[in-house]
Formats: structure tokens, sequence, C-alpha cells
């Protein structure tokens, strides 16, 4: 019984630690929408290194755990092709960042329509307008981003990212100012009970 009520305190002990991430992901994603070529281009560069680092670990893994000759050559192939797709990556950034803006453009068209199709099946069931209202938008951005590709290159990726980040930033400021908030009175009960 005394660990139940001990164990929501938990969790808000460290609220704070959720409202710095909340302000420097708010801050990230602001840098991200004012400029966005650039954090597409740092983006890119994080993905090459990571690859890279991918491949590295997979050579390792290669030689450390595997003992027949098919293994080991498969092994080569996967690390390969992880340190080849980041250095193309670290390469070529811009023509990078231009095939990833289309491939994003499409994806969005494909995901509106998707989003459209399932919530006009879901018609009459709670909140599915919203599900309509989402796949339009969805399908909208995704043709503007087609429709003004090359330039598009220039601010959708950052764009969708800085918003995304300060969407998770705020989220997280929420769940921290939440916590501390629930922990008040909890606290307080605690400190009566001794």
């Amino acid at each position: 019984m005394e660990a139940s009520n001990v164990e929501p305190a938990a969790p808000a002990h460290h609220w704070w630690a959720y409202v710095v991430l909340g302000i420097a992901m708010i801050v990230m994603g602001m840098i991200a929408i004012v400029a966005p070529l650039a954090a597409a281009v740092a983006i890119n560069a994080l993905v090459g290194a990571a690859l890279l680092v991918g491949g590295a670990v997979q050579l390792v893994y290669t030689f450390l755990r595997h003992k027949s000759v098919g293994k080991v050559v498969l092994g080569l192939i996967v690390a390969a092709l992880y340190v080849i797709a980041g250095l193309i990556l670290l390469a070529h950034p811009f023509a990078v960042v231009l095939s990833f803006t289309l491939f994003l453009a499409a994806f969005f068209v494909v995901a509106g329509v998707f989003k459209i199709i399932a919530s006009v099946e879901a018609h009459g069931l709670p909140y599915w307008g919203w599900g309509l209202v989402g796949g339009v938008l969805t399908f909208i951005l995704g043709v503007l981003i087609w429709a003004q590709w090359p330039s598009s290159a220039i601010w959708a990726i950052g764009l969708i990212v800085g918003i995304d980040l300060l969407f998770m930033g705020w989220t997280a400021i929420t769940v921290g100012i939440g916590a501390h908030m629930a922990a008040g009175p909890t606290a307080g009960r605690l400190a009566g009970q001794h």
C-alpha cells in the first residue's frame, strides 16, 4: 500500500527536464523554420553520419559474430551498402535534398488520398471529419511541394521538421508542467502522512 502512495510522485521528480527538452525542441524548430535549407542539409548530414557509423558497426559485428563464409559475405555487403549510402548523402547533400523533397511530395499525395478514403469509409464514427480534414491537408501539402519542385526543396523538409519540433516541444512542456502540477497535491498528502 505504501509503495502505491509514493508511485505517482516519481515521474514528476524530473518534470523540469521535460520543460527544458521542450524549450530546446521549440528553439530548434524555430531555427529549422527560419533556415529550412540549412536544416535540411544538417538533417542529411546527420543521417549520412549515422549510416557511416551503422556500416562500421555492421562490419565489426560481421567479423565478431559470423563464422560461415556466406554470413560474412552477406554482412560485408550490408556494411558496404550502409557506407556507400552514407558517403552519397555526405558527398551530394543538395542532390539528396532535391530527391528526398520529390519523394516527400509523392508520399504526401498518396498518404493524403489514403487518409481521405479511410475517413470516408469511417463516416459516422466520432471525429471522422478530423481524419478527412487531415487527409485533405496532407494531399494539398503534397501537391504544393510537387508543383513548386525543385524550389520547394529550399523550404519543404526544414519547414516540416521545424513544425514537428515545435509540436513535440509544446507537448514536452505540457507534460512537464502537468506532471509538476499533479505532483503538488500528491507531495502535500505524502508530507502530511509523515
